[in-house]
């Protein structure tokens, strides 16, 4: 395809992905169903080296990506909006594998007993605190903007994301309920530890002064997310 369907200009590379003038994918059609969807899905989880090495660093390096895209450095690593719709599609794909219903009152994932009504609107819960968790820490932290908040926020909700998923995975491969405790307590203990390196890292103060805003941006935004659960449950009576 060397012109491009929407605005009819002509492209730069006959192998490039998007057009350089109106950003629309040159994705063609008019070929096999397989082929469509193998671009697809290409496009959509950003299956090239960046993927591979944006969860390395999300993982094992705390802050450095929200550090990088505050700098400039963006090429290199998956888009932090594109991680967070990934890692929920992951997390509410595995929801949904293992969520059952034991009683009227409450939904069972794993270990986790859930009040009913809660998982249908989970992706939304979630979605809605992102922008508070930005702004708890746009409070804490007003030497930041708040764009550079909220892309530290997409960050750690993809690491908790990913973490939640490997627990519940976990938990249906265990065979013994000491092995799922001890599971669940280092993943939470891994993210408790990671957050307030990437703190430390991403805001530059000193331990004690991370630590302090750490647990205050935490009992903020606990207490948040239990008034959006407060309104969700109302609404659902």
């Amino acid at each position: 395809m060397d012109i491009c369907p929407n605005c009819t200009n002509k492209l730069t590379r006959k192998d490039a992905s998007y057009c350089c003038y109106c950003g629309q994918s040159t994705c063609n059609f008019n070929q096999s169903f397989k082929k469509v969807l193998v671009r697809s899905t290409y496009e959509i989880f950003d299956i090239d080296g960046r993927v591979a090495t944006t969860l390395k660093k999300l993982l094992f390096s705390p802050a450095f990506l929200s550090i990088e895209y505050s700098i400039g450095k963006i090429k290199s690593y998956s888009p932090p909006l594109r991680m967070y719709l990934v890692s929920s599609l992951i997390l509410f794909i595995t929801i949904e594998l293992f969520q059952s219903t034991p009683n009227q009152t409450f939904d069972q994932v794993g270990i986790f007993l859930v009040p009913k009504g809660i998982l249908e609107q989970l992706s939304r819960i979630m979605f809605v605190m992102l922008p508070i968790y930005a702004c708890i820490l746009q409070f804490f932290h007003q030497d930041k903007r708040y764009i550079y908040n909220l892309i530290f926020s997409l960050h750690i909700h993809s690491l908790s994301n990913l973490l939640l998923t490997s627990a519940l995975i976990a938990q249906s491969l265990a065979t013994h309920d000491l092995i799922i405790v001890l599971a669940s307590i280092f993943l939470i203990i891994y993210l408790l530890v990671y957050i307030i390196i990437a703190m430390k890292k991403f805001f530059g103060k000193s331990w004690m002064i991370t630590t302090v805003n750490f647990l205050g941006v935490y009992a903020i935004y606990l207490s948040s997310l239990v008034f959006v659960l407060e309104i969700v449950l109302k609404t659902k009576q």
